[in-house]
Formats: structure tokens, sequence, C-alpha cells
């Protein structure tokens, strides 16, 4: 293939990918309304900047829960990220197959106090989810987070393999 032969080809390819990308943004979130379509904003879960609050905390405590309650109180605290009505999605670290003691996961009373906080900010559902190393199902019940998530008022989603699909993109895999 000559250069010509190629700059022809990049052309039209290049030709019809900002086509197909006009027509999908076109019709990206249309809804029917009485026989017309009409453009469905997404929700914007941006949040408002701050100069007045830090983007990060450090607290130290031997008490857990006063030091989470006092690092999102120092950020303008949970109301800044969520907003009633809103469902919460928390992933906490639950990799392994292990007690609380042996500190391989997020600390349950955390997990907890975290559900409690955005379900007292309005939230309508917490889910609290991980994909795990080990079983799913005895990490979340080893480490007590799916106790201590439920008694908050959060549901928990174990992951499991038939949840995951291999979207094979037809390209080589790099590893």
């Amino acid at each position: 293939m000559d250069r010509r032969e190629f700059l022809s080809k990049i052309g039209s390819a290049t030709a019809l990918a900002v086509a197909s990308g006009a027509i999908g943004v076109g019709f990206h979130n249309r809804v029917a309304q009485s026989g017309t379509a009409a453009i469905r904003l997404r929700p914007d879960f941006t949040v408002p900047t701050n100069s007045q609050l830090p983007a990060v905390t450090e607290t130290t405590s031997e008490d857990h829960l006063q030091a989470l309650r006092a690092s999102l109180d120092a950020i303008g605290g949970i109301g800044r990220f969520i907003k009633p009505g809103e469902r919460v999605t928390i992933k906490p670290n639950v990799g392994w197959d292990r007690t609380a003691a042996q500190a391989a996961n997020t600390n349950p009373l955390l997990v907890g106090e975290l559900v409690r906080q955005c379900l007292s900010a309005g939230a309508a559902a917490v889910v609290v989810t991980d994909v795990t190393c080990n079983d799913p199902r005895r990490c979340f019940l080893r480490s007590g987070i799916r106790a201590a998530a439920e008694a908050a008022g959060a549901s928990v989603l174990l992951s499991a393999e038939a949840d995951f699909v291999n979207v094979d993109l037809g390209g080589e895999l790099f590893y």
C-alpha cells in the first residue's frame, strides 16, 4: 500500500468515526415523551470545591470512630458528598478471609459508621461490596463487615464469577 492509498483509508475511517460519534451524541440519553425525543441529563456528582476546607485529612486516634467522624467533619461533613435520595455504594477493602483482629481488611466498625453517616445524610440506599481475593461469602462474614454493614442499614452485595463478562475486542492482550 502506498502513502496516498494509506491516507485515503485513514481519512475514510476518520470520517466514519466522527459520523458514528455524532450519531451517538445525538441519541445519547434520549427518552420518549409523548411521541417526541427528549434529552435526559445525567445527575452531576461533582463536589463543589471549597478553599476553606482541606482536600485530604489525616486523623490519629485510638478511637477509630472518633477519627472517622473528625476526618469527615474536617472536609465539610458527609452531606457535602451525599445528597438526599441518592443511592450510595461503599467499597471497603474486603479482600481477604481474615478476622478484624488480623487487620487485613477495612475495620468493620468504620464500615458500619460510614453506612450510618450516609443514611443520616439522606441516602435512599447504601450497598457495601468488594471483589475479594478469597471466597466473598467467607471474607464478608469472617471480617465482620457483613454484620456491621447490615446492622447499620446497608445491603451487602457479594460478587460471583457469574457477575463478570469477558469482552473480547479482538485485540492482543498485553501483560
